[in-house]
């Protein structure tokens, strides 16, 4: 679902919780609805908030892939400190955390 979204408490069926919606459907039913919050524990506001933050989260990984260091002249993988000629390493955590995201494993 694109983003931006947001976490409300506020409008139809976040009485127990928090409501994850598209940014601007707040108040209209389940409309942009992504995820709902069972619950007022602070712990789970700030879950909220995170999960509202995935998309942003996820332009930002996927926008800052490759960059030059002050002192180099070869763009690299900012995470695994690979240059951008030889790829990422195996392990490198942008890779790990981009696939998670779209339902690999981590």
């Amino acid at each position: 679902t694109p983003g931006p979204w947001v976490a409300s408490s506020q409008g139809p069926f976040a009485e127990n919780g928090y409501r994850i919606i598209q940014d601007g459907k707040v108040g209209h039913g389940t409309d942009g609805l992504i995820a709902h919050i069972y619950t007022s524990v602070p712990e789970y506001e700030a879950n909220a908030h995170l999960i509202a933050a995935a998309p942003a989260l996820m332009a930002a990984l996927e926008t800052v892939e490759w960059m030059l260091a002050a002192d180099s002249k070869v763009a690299q993988c900012p995470w695994c400190r690979r240059g951008q000629a030889g790829g990422h390493r195996e392990n490198c955590i942008r890779q790990a955390a981009i696939a998670a995201a779209k339902g690999g494993k981590l």
